[in-house]
């Protein structure tokens, strides 16, 4: 997993730990601005996620979650290729070509806005505390 954590860290930075496990949790007006412009519906749909939220300047907060593993992993080794494709069509596309527009929103999560990142150049983001 540290080679697939390499990559989203490429593609969203290093802010979110772990952006596999745990819920996805946002207010409506952030669901309205976020879920249409998403692309990817399989893999990588969460570090799509995460990467328009940044992009909107909708804060996040990791929230740890207990996680059991349970044996006998449903991920085939052709599918890390497919991760691995996600994950890079995210930077093409948003970052490197830039052929996928995130087109601005009213989100930011709490009501009234009061968690949208400002003119400041505030961070988007919160980890952990």
């Amino acid at each position: 997993m540290h080679g697939f954590h390499a990559l989203v860290t490429m593609v969203v930075g290093n802010e979110i730990r772990d952006t596999q496990c745990g819920f996805k949790l946002m207010t409506r007006q952030a669901a309205q601005d976020i879920v249409p412009q998403q692309r990817l519906h399989r893999w990588a749909f969460d570090v799509e996620l995460i990467k328009l939220a940044g992009e909107l300047g909708v804060r996040l907060h990791e929230v740890q979650v207990v996680w059991t593993e349970i044996s006998g992993s449903k991920v085939r080794a052709s599918s890390i290729l497919h991760i691995a494709f996600e994950l890079l069509l995210i930077k093409v596309g948003y970052d490197v070509l830039r052929v996928w527009d995130v087109r601005g929103g009213s989100a930011g999560g709490a009501a009234g806005g009061a968690d949208r990142v400002g003119g400041d150049g505030g961070k988007p983001w919160t980890t952990r505390a």
